[in-house]
């Protein structure tokens, strides 16, 4: 891609940190490749990065390249190995990078790991018993995985409350990684492209209403992860009807409101 300047399109890195494991077929214990850390490592990681910064499509925050990385909490020392970063840039005659740590499994804000952002990941972070759906006719009795019901997934998001953090949304479509991790995946029922357009557009909303100018972004998680059924792409089903939905959310009405607004404003009768 950087050698053949094809596609023209804008990206960034999105660094997916974990031992890489045998999962595609269910098997979750069997490490393929261990994930290992060392400060010489830090060095070659973002060495190996700098020609992608300097490829004019690669998407930058306030000009800093845009850093994302999975698992924060599995660096042995977060805030020593972006600094190690940020120093080899600098060096090399490039601006840090603008880090962005996902909000996964490990708690904690961007400020404890030295990271500038977070971002919303789903389906992380889904705890609520709220947010379960019921058992759909037909499911293997050995299933025990968990059932979500995608409107009430998108309407917490959009009513969560604002950290006091630079944070950007995530929008997923959809979610079944069954494929992947068979009787106890993760589910998501109710998921169509017409809740996928409200929520990805209340989040331009947010995003045009809360994020400072330069740092308005909004994910979508993801464009062909097609073993956790969470894919943008065409398919037989729904033919273009999500990227249709992505491309009609951007029409944001002038005096739209938030959706959290709205129950706020409610709840003040």
């Amino acid at each position: 891609m950087l050698a053949s300047g094809s596609p023209d399109f804008p990206f960034c890195v999105f660094w997916a940190n974990e031992d890489w494991r045998r999962t595609w077929d269910g098997g979750r214990n069997e490490v393929l490749v261990a994930q290992r850390y060392s400060q010489e490592d830090d060095r070659a990681f973002i060495r190996t990065l700098l020609p992608a910064f300097r490829d004019p499509r690669y998407i930058r925050v306030l000009g800093q390249p845009l850093l994302l990385v999975y698992r924060c909490d599995t660096l042995p020392d977060a805030i020593r190995t972006f600094d190690t970063w940020r120093a080899v840039c600098i060096e090399a005659g490039e601006m840090p990078p603008f880090i962005v740590k996902a909000d996964t499994t490990g708690g904690g804000t961007p400020l404890e790991v030295g990271a500038d952002a977070s971002v919303a990941f789903p389906p992380h972070r889904l705890e609520s018993p709220l947010l379960r759906a019921d058992p759909p006719p037909g499911l293997r009795p050995d299933f025990e995985g968990r059932l979500y019901d995608a409107r009430s997934v998108s309407a917490r998001a959009a009513c969560a409350p604002e950290p006091d953090h630079l944070h950007f949304q995530t929008v997923v479509p959809m979610w079944d990684n069954t494929p992947r991790r068979q009787h106890d995946g993760t589910i998501f029922l109710n998921a169509s492209p017409a809740v996928f357009r409200a929520s990805l557009r209340d989040c331009f909303m947010r995003a045009r209403t809360m994020l400072p100018p330069g740092q308005r972004f909004v994910f979508v998680n993801a464009w062909n992860e097609w073993a956790e059924g969470a894919y943008l792409e065409p398919d037989i089903a729904h033919g273009r009807a999500y990227l249709e939905a992505a491309m009609e959310a951007r029409h944001l009405p002038a005096d739209g409101e938030r959706i959290a607004d709205v129950v706020a404003r409610l709840a003040r009768g």
